[in-house]
């Protein structure tokens, strides 16, 4: 609901009217009297994440649902959904001073990671008060 509240927010002043479905989809209508209409659309679980487990040093690897494309993640921001609150990250892999060149993997899910800028797990439990997170 917050996702589909701030893309809401976010076209509401280009869009004449709009509709939210129970599957989570918030679809806008652009002239919606017209023959010929415009319609913009956003399905919220193709931009979401699951924590999958988070390592001893604080770094958060997570599962994927819906499209999102985990090749485009690297140094993106996210916005981390807690029963605390919202945790800042920002998504990360091996730093180039590591990586060998020419034989650079491409990212996958089991090479980034979120980076909140704690120092160990236990920070990051502390902060998202995740005690159900491994």
């Amino acid at each position: 609901m917050p996702v589909r509240r701030l893309w809401l927010d976010y076209v509401k002043p280009y869009i004449d009217e709009h509709i939210v479905d129970t599957y989570g989809t918030v679809v806008g209508v652009i002239n919606p009297e017209a023959e010929y209409k415009v319609v913009i659309e956003a399905h919220a679980d193709e931009i979401s994440w699951f924590v999958h487990y988070i390592t001893s040093d604080g770094f958060i690897y997570l599962r994927r649902n819906g499209g999102s494309d985990h090749q485009i993640a690297p140094s993106k921001r996210v916005d981390i959904h807690t029963p605390k609150g919202t945790v800042k990250a920002v998504f990360g892999w091996p730093a180039i001073h590591t990586r060998t060149a020419g034989k650079e993997a491409r990212p996958t899910l089991k090479n980034i990671f979120l980076d909140v800028g704690a120092k160990d797990k236990a920070e990051v439990r502390r902060w998202a008060s995740t005690s159900g997170a491994s």
